[in-house]
């Protein structure tokens, strides 16, 4: 495989360097008052595209196009794109708290020692380097995490991560993760293992996709057998409630415009 001048820009061994791949979006529309469709608005991009990737030349099919053989890395001069998986720069976070509603009653819950009511509703997410959705439980209302989401991507193209601790429905959080760019899982006690694991072998058979950060972070006390795990988690294991909850420096809470208090 060759690389064209443009050291970002990979060839094919048939020395095509277009291909054909997938790629999630919202589809606007116009409808009347009963819901029928009236006008199409148009497409607009949500999501990175991601493979396989099919050469528009030769046919040849590949999964990722970093795979392919072509020159060695230290050879070559990377592209600058933003990664999940990296600490953004100071002042770059934004912490969206959708609502505050929880299914649960954590004795060290961050959100008891603030007035929730009183955070500033954000009103642009341009300027952030990455976009955090947080609750309360956000999947309790996945349909509340979709519209933010939408509301989101009309103005960056940011990573959106979003924070759970609920797995239960799989096909629904496997659905709003086609649309983000990561997702962070917490287990708070021994009973959200079995749903997790659940999910995990669902979202890892068929929904997976690649160029995503997957984290799982699992409390002191709670014991999961990692040989059971089948996707690529990055774990932290011994997670304990942090006292008074310092909000991590380079971070803005806000909450979304939509939220219910």
């Amino acid at each position: 495989m060759k690389i064209s001048e443009n050291p970002h820009v990979f060839k094919c061994k048939c020395g095509n360097d277009k291909f054909a791949a997938h790629q999630q979006s919202y589809h606007d529309v116009i409808v009347n008052a009963s819901g029928t469709f009236v006008e199409d608005k148009g497409i607009y991009e949500s999501n990175t595209p991601y493979g396989p990737f099919t050469c528009t030349g030769c046919g040849a099919q590949h999964d990722e196009l970093e795979s392919f053989d072509c020159v060695p890395e230290a050879e070559q001069e990377q592209p600058q794109a933003v990664n999940p998986d990296v600490e953004a720069s100071a002042g770059s976070k934004l912490r969206l708290l959708l609502f505050d509603e929880c299914n649960r009653d954590c004795e060290g819950c961050c959100n008891k020692d603030i007035d929730l009511a009183a955070l500033p509703v954000c009103t642009s997410y341009t300027g952030y380097d990455m976009i955090m959705l947080t609750g309360g439980e956000p999947m309790l209302h996945p349909q509340i995490i979709m519209e933010a989401i939408h509301q989101i991507r009309r103005g960056t193209r940011a990573p959106i991560i979003l924070y759970t601790a609920m797995t239960s429905d799989k096909e629904a959080l496997a659905d709003i993760l086609r649309q983000v760019d990561g997702i962070t899982i917490t287990l708070h006690d021994p009973s959200d293992v079995p749903p997790f694991l659940a999910f995990d072998d669902f979202y890892t058979s068929w929904w997976r996709t690649p160029r995503k950060s997957y984290r799982l972070n699992v409390f002191r006390g709670v014991k999961i057998d990692l040989g059971e795990v089948k996707g690529r988690w990055k774990v932290k294991s011994g997670i304990e409630w942090i006292k008074n909850c310092p909000l991590p420096e380079g971070e803005v809470l806000m909450r979304y415009g939509g939220a219910r208090f």
